[in-house]
């Protein structure tokens, strides 16, 4: 595997942290009884990911964010030696300028992805 993150065919940068976040989707039936007996009622479990990057140049942080533009999209990444490929929407997305004395600048970008 010669990437981290793919998102729609596009090899990302290598994110400085990649989190992997895996919920589970209740029923509106689950909750707990008058006993306070828990009463679950799993319907999915989904994933989310958290990447952030530190330092990256203009262009490369563009990949990343016309990697996104869309309304939802493949993302490939590895999870324990195997890679997992998910449809997901971008939820928040944050570029913050990082300024050298003669105006140049890099990017910090964290962006979430949420499978659909």
């Amino acid at each position: 595997m010669s990437y981290i993150l793919r998102i729609g065919g596009v090899d990302m940068p290598v994110p400085d942290e990649l989190i992997i976040l895996e919920s589970d989707i209740d029923s509106s039936n689950s909750g707990r009884s008058q006993a306070g007996d828990m009463c679950r009622e799993r319907i999915a479990t989904k994933l989310k990911i958290d990447a952030n990057w530190s330092v990256l140049m203009p262009a490369q942080a563009s990949v990343i964010r016309n990697a996104v533009a869309e309304p939802s999209c493949e993302v490939e990444f590895d999870l324990f030696d195997e890679i997992i490929t998910k449809t997901m929407y971008a939820g928040d997305r944050t570029y913050t300028p990082n300024y050298d004395k003669n105006g140049k600048g890099k990017w910090a970008v964290a962006l979430s992805l949420t499978e659909m």
